[in-house]
């Protein structure tokens, strides 16, 4: 997501608009491997942590200085880092 969103930022600014959503039926979800996250140390797992807060934040700044706007389109059952990933988002529909 990270990658998708700089380069949309930066290569391709007449986009304007981003439109956020679940390739799955009924769930809204950021795509963490929690298996992987149950099995990888504390040090790994803080790192993750914050590189998912700053590609969020990432969104935010996008929307406020570069004009591109986010829109999450929720099509289910929402939580954890779907839950943030939506609120980062200009609108929630």
């Amino acid at each position: 997501l990270h990658d998708a969103i700089q380069r949309i930022r930066f290569e391709h600014p007449e986009v304007r608009t981003v439109v956020v959503t679940s390739l799955k039926d009924r769930v809204f979800c950021s795509g963490a491997n929690i298996f992987m996250l149950g099995v990888s140390s504390h040090a790994w797992k803080v790192n993750f942590c914050k590189f998912t807060n700053e590609t969020r934040n990432g969104l935010e700044d996008s929307s406020r200085y570069s004009g591109l706007k986010f829109l999450a389109a929720v099509n289910g059952a929402c939580a954890g880092g779907g839950y943030e990933l939506a609120l980062a988002c200009d609108e929630i529909y």
